[in-house]
């Protein structure tokens, strides 16, 4: 299992939900935070499913049905909507009140707020403690993770995953993780994958109201007497395939295929779309190559600077959002823009005129090569970090030229 992969669909997936639906997740209290119907039916604060926002249960010490005391929160001190964060601390505390969502970027972060609203981590390090409360889903992307508190539902991808017993989960828990260490209360289902899972034996013992399914490489034994499980527990059996010579052989080949596919598409596209990028894009290479490399690196380097410093202003958060998807459309067509740009160079030199057909035909070996020359090995880094300053500066260099014309 790789870490990276996992952690970049996480990235994929946050991306989207943050962009597309940024508001859906947005609640007033108590909205979805007790929609779990609890089979425990000697809880007094337990209430049924009904789609609707439960009554809190009054039982005269002014507590709510989330096991927290809000009658001295002062009303000034919540904050009203989205909270965004981004921390250069060595170790970040989020204590806050919010009604919204929370999106929170750092190094070491320790969570002991409540949030009535969904909360998006990306960490190395991520501590949830037991009087922490998300009042929807956390989306989570971290290296190692302790969990505690209250949260209605959990999607995370981690190296190391600990869920401790005074957690308790409304509805599901879906985790990828190498190592997950699994105790607390969970509504609904449970759906886990890791190389090692462990239920350790503590004073409350593992409860699970709905299934528990894992993929793991050990079998949870006598997880039965462990844990008081409602329904089902599917087993099945995790290993990491040993790759041989005929997967990476085949694995190449449609790699080739789906990169010369991809950029006969994309020459297609431009044609239409950007014909004079196509028309100027041998001059990149015979007499701006080397200004190509410092836009690309300007590129790289600036585009999340300043897309972070956004993000920590808040009020400019779309434009942040915006900018890294911009950031990351031109990262993953940097390989083509070269592509382009040295087929048009050569065509050039071929003499084929304004012939397109011709230019699209040559594209093809072309692409092969650039591709067989990143798949080098020991090179094949250097070159594809010099295909992506290339790639990447180009398009920028383009759109200055574009601009200084206009001006």
């Amino acid at each position: 299992m790789k870490k990276t992969r996992i952690l970049g669909v996480m990235l994929i997936i946050v991306t989207i939900i943050v962009t597309f639906s940024m508001s859906v997740y947005a609640t007033e209290p108590g909205d979805n935070a007790r929609t779990v119907e609890n089979p425990d039916e000697t809880n007094s604060n337990s209430s049924e499913v009904s789609g609707e926002e439960t009554v809190p249960t009054d039982d005269g010490e002014g507590t709510d049905d989330d096991g927290h005391n809000h009658d001295t929160i002062d009303p000034e001190s919540i904050h009203q909507g989205d909270r965004y964060i981004a921390s250069q601390e060595s170790i970040y505390e989020m204590n806050e009140l919010i009604n919204g969502n929370l999106f929170i970027v750092g190094k070491n972060i320790k969570f002991s707020g409540q949030v009535n609203g969904s909360v998006f981590v990306f960490a190395q390090e991520f501590t949830m403690t037991e009087d922490a409360y998300i009042g929807g889903q956390l989306f989570l992307a971290a290296g190692n993770a302790t969990i505690s508190g209250i949260i209605v539902d959990m999607y995370s991808a981690t190296q190391d995953l600990k869920i401790d017993e005074k957690t308790m989960f409304y509805r599901n828990v879906n985790a990828v993780s190498e190592n997950i260490s699994l105790s607390g209360m969970i509504g609904r289902d449970v759906n886990l994958i890791a190389k090692s899972i462990t239920v350790p034996e503590t004073e409350t013992p593992l409860t699970i109201y709905g299934n528990l399914e894992y993929q793991a490489s050990n079998k949870l034994e006598g997880i039965e007497e462990k844990a008081s499980i409602t329904g089902e527990v599917k087993y099945t059996h995790y290993k990491e395939k040993e790759k041989d010579i005929a997967d990476i052989i085949w694995e190449s080949v449609i790699s080739a295929i789906g990169t010369v596919i991809f950029d006969v598409i994309m020459y297609l596209v431009l044609l239409f779309l950007a014909p004079k990028f196509v028309e100027k894009a041998k001059d990149y290479v015979s007499s701006k190559g080397a200004l190509s490399l410092a836009f690309g690196l300007a590129f790289v380097v600036v585009i999340p600077v300043i897309s972070l410093i956004l993000l920590m202003l808040g009020v400019t958060a779309g434009a942040s959002l915006t900018l890294l998807l911009v950031y990351f459309t031109v990262l993953m067509i940097n390989a083509f823009i070269v592509s382009l740009v040295a087929n048009e160079y050569i065509a050039n030199k071929l003499k084929m005129g304004d012939d397109k057909l011709k230019k699209g035909l040559l594209l093809i070996p072309v692409s092969l090569i650039i591709w067989v020359l990143r798949e080098i090995p020991f090179i094949g880094g250097w070159i594809s970090g010099l295909v992506l300053l290339c790639g990447t500066g180009i398009v920028m260099l383009y759109q200055f030229d574009k601009r200084k014309k206009q001006i």
